[in-house]
């Protein structure tokens, strides 16, 4: 089936109490693309990814993910959603600290009760991608901050989704780390014809990106 967008946003509103977070938002992603929103600390950019990733609902407005009208889906179609077409990267790892590397990556296997002989081939594949296949068996405490969100990388990718949604995925990392992790992003759209949607602060991230939109007071520009 074709699917003319990757997503399509209209007039997405969003409101916490009397506060107007989100203010009418329209956005469209026509074919996959790496694309950065930047904004400054409250002015919606991170409420706005997680909307596009079904985390949270708009109070208003429509929004269509690679064909369907997901906001129109119950809440066990959100997370059939969520778990097959969509990965999260997110600033705070997210890795479980009693689990290695390896298992922290097949967790999304074993959510969907695929074996763990599976799990763990798929993401031992996944860490040989990300240049981590000597760190299978290392705990999140032995690992840099570079390769932890590497392995959280993995994690999103176990499912194969058709997007990446990543809030502030470099906001803990060095500079040189940062750029490595862009690098990633953009092997991964040559291979796999990703869409990635970044919300980041760093400016010189955002310059590498296909495009770049700013959030500035609920409206995206």
């Amino acid at each position: 089936m074709y699917i003319s967008d990757v997503i399509t946003a209209r007039n997405i509103t969003k409101s916490y109490g009397t506060i107007e977070v989100l203010k009418g938002v329209n956005f469209s992603v026509e074919k996959p693309q790496i694309i950065s929103i930047v904004g400054q600390s409250g002015s919606g950019k991170s409420t706005f990814l997680h909307l596009l990733g079904t985390l949270d609902t708009p109070d208003g407005g429509s929004l269509n993910i690679l064909g369907e009208d997901v906001l129109s889906f119950n809440e066990n179609q959100l997370a059939d959603v969520r778990n097959s077409k969509i990965g999260f990267i997110f600033q705070f790892h997210h890795l479980l600290a009693e689990f290695t590397a390896i298992e922290n990556v097949s967790i999304p296997y074993y959510i969907n009760n695929k074996s763990k002989e599976a799990a763990e081939s798929r993401a031992a594949e996944l860490l040989e991608y990300m240049g981590l296949s000597h760190r299978l068996n290392h705990k999140p405490k032995e690992l840099s901050g570079g390769e932890q969100q590497r392995i959280a990388v993995a994690r999103a990718l176990m499912n194969q989704p058709k997007i990446l949604l990543a809030d502030e995925p470099t906001g803990n990392l060095d500079s040189r780390s940062s750029q490595n992790l862009l690098d990633i992003f953009e092997k991964l759209h040559k291979d796999f014809g990703q869409t990635i949607i970044m919300v980041t602060h760093n400016d010189d991230l955002a310059k590498r990106c296909d495009i770049s939109y700013r959030m500035e007071d609920g409206i995206l520009k």
